[in-house]
């Protein structure tokens, strides 16, 4: 169990999708936060962390589910290949997931992040 939460920024390009041949190839330019602890709701430490998209590529997500599994694949895909840096045994996350209804950010406020 992780919480991922999903944050937009305008300083995020834009995303931006190529016509293949096999359908569509889409680029998410994105910021993911630095890895934290936080607390569910029975108390449980939970690895936490951000990731930052520009505001149209959430607000895409949260009308169209291909385009909010695509953002959510894309976090996790994030967060296994920051989590290898230095590790011996690489981490893979299921790839289920669900939205937390009612909740805008799991865990307090969004932390601050440095765009590059």
């Amino acid at each position: 169990k992780v919480f991922l939460n999903i944050v937009s920024h305008e300083r995020l390009d834009c995303p931006t999708k190529t016509k293949t041949a096999k359908g569509e190839n889409w680029a998410l330019p994105y910021s993911l936060g630095p890895s934290r602890i936080e607390h569910d709701k029975r108390g449980t430490t939970v690895p936490t962390r951000d990731i930052c998209f520009h505001p149209s590529a959430v607000a895409r997500a949260q009308r169209d589910q291909r385009f909010r599994d695509l953002i959510v694949q894309t976090s996790m895909e994030a967060w296994e290949a920051a989590s290898q840096k230095g590790q011996v045994e690489a981490i893979k996350l299921e790839r289920t997931y669900h939205v937390l209804r009612g909740v805008a950010y799991k865990c307090g406020s969004p932390a601050a992040m440095v765009f590059g």
